[in-house]
């Protein structure tokens, strides 16, 4: 079954309601500071947001298996140990512990660059911090992932491996919502929007 991401944002300052639809599969999400991208985000997440006075989120049908990647990568971060920070996600989630194994391992092969997984997170650059959280993110088997200019730290070549790493991990329920403040991060995706104070809409490459 192919689910789409579906909501309606009021901009009751501007007295109108814009329906938005997302099927499976990477769409980007331009934003300046202050555009509503962390309070959309939020909203989607069912997480408590400050209504920044612009839009609102209305008539939401969103899937229940959610991740969010942070725009601080160490607000993702919640173990002393790279390895806790791993069984920590997985053992909230998965039960079966063959499944547990399989999954640990699968992590850490995207991994590589870790050596020492009794490393503090702290001691990643925040480029590898990004990295760790998207795999972890990835690794809960979302349906839609929500990602808060959380490639922001990696550079174009990293960005690129790691924009195709994605494609590979998309099946037909899974959705990506890639919010940036980057104008060019368009290059990775077919489907670029724009969000603002008064509007979001979708624009031709």
């Amino acid at each position: 079954m192919i689910r789409s991401v579906n909501f309606c944002l009021d901009y009751t300052k501007f007295s109108r309601t814009k329906p938005i639809t997302f099927s499976p599969g990477i769409h980007i999400i331009y934003g300046e500071s202050g555009s509503g991208k962390t309070h959309l985000i939020r909203s989607l997440a069912n997480l408590n947001s400050t209504h920044n006075g612009h839009f609102k989120v209305v008539e939401s049908n969103v899937p229940k298996a959610i991740q969010i990647v942070f725009q601080n990568p160490e607000n993702q971060i919640l173990s002393h140990k790279l390895s806790l920070e791993l069984s920590f996600g997985l053992e909230s989630n998965f039960f079966d512990t063959h499944f547990l194994q399989s999954k640990y391992k699968n992590i850490k092969s995207n991994l590589s660059f870790i050596k020492d997984w009794d490393r503090h997170p702290s001691t990643l650059s925040g480029g590898e911090m990004e990295m760790l959280n998207l795999v972890t993110a990835f690794s809960m088997n979302p349906e839609l992932v929500l990602i808060d200019d959380g490639l922001s730290f990696m550079n174009a070549d990293i960005k690129s491996y790691w924009v195709k790493w994605m494609q590979q991990k998309i099946n037909k329920e899974m959705t990506i919502l890639w919010f940036t403040s980057d104008i060019s991060d368009f290059s990775y995706s077919n489907s670029n929007w724009v969000i603002s104070l008064s509007d979001f809409a979708q624009v031709n490459n």
